[in-house]
């Protein structure tokens, strides 16, 4: 079609297309036909594929996606590539799957390290810088967890998929409160331990002397703090 053939009112070229209108009846046809090789495709590749995706799998999803969606549409391509597709994906991503099964080294070069967030009641700003995650949204990710208070975590891990896996100390220890500061009523809520004191960059803890406004935090260098909070009664 030349651009001079265009009408913006041939509404018959603007819901059909330049295809007959038998070629509707065919399009039901090729959206069942890909949507059970869907089906069948994701059951081969496993459990996870149904659950959270690793970057594999999210390839495996997006090379699939990106396959299949041009036969369902165009009148002159067939169905047989799409399934063509669909049985090298699932063989990459199954092969891809016994590798990291049989060898941890390729899991962690494909996958990427878990690393740890929280450490011991304080964060760990190398890695939050490393993999880019905001201060604001591990609080938010512990108050989800029902966390008001860094003193009450042993460790806090990023999955390799982007997940957050938590471990909570048997015995909470005062910490750096997670409620947002400007929520004064809440914070003023929370227990507050007159002999402790956190830094409010990290969370790192210190014994409250009685002049120590100028004293660097030994974990991250910053020099404010605030009176550590106990965690919340559940």
């Amino acid at each position: 079609m030349q651009d001079n053939d265009l009408d913006i009112f041939d509404f018959r070229r603007i819901f059909m297309g330049d295809v007959a209108p038998e070629f509707l009846i065919e399009t039901v046809i090729r959206i069942v036909f890909i949507y059970i090789l869907l089906v069948v495709s994701l059951r081969m590749m496993g459990k996870r594929m149904s659950s959270t995706l690793n970057r594999n799998e999210m390839a495996a999803m997006v090379s699939m996606a990106a396959a299949i969606g041009v036969p369902m549409q165009v009148p002159d391509r067939g169905l047989l590539p799409a399934v063509i597709i669909a049985i090298i994906v699932i063989g990459t991503q199954r092969g891809l799957a016994f590798l990291m099964l049989k060898k941890s080294k390729f899991e962690t070069i494909t996958q990427g390290n878990i690393s740890t967030i929280v450490h011991d009641g304080y964060l760990n700003l190398k890695e939050m810088e490393s993999t880019g995650f905001s201060k604001e949204l591990i609080y938010s990710q512990l108050r989800n967890e029902g966390i008001s208070n860094l003193g009450t975590v042993q460790r806090l891990y990023l999955e390799s998929n982007g997940g957050f896996s938590l471990v909570k100390k048997d015995k909470p220890s005062p910490g750096l409160s997670t409620i947002p500061f400007w929520d004064k009523e809440f914070n003023d809520l929370q227990e507050k331990d007159d002999n402790v004191m956190a830094c409010i960059n990290c969370g790192k803890l210190f014994e409250k002397q009685p002049i120590d406004h100028d004293t660097e935090c030994n974990h991250c260098g910053s020099k404010k703090k605030t009176s550590a909070t106990y965690a919340s009664e559940e």
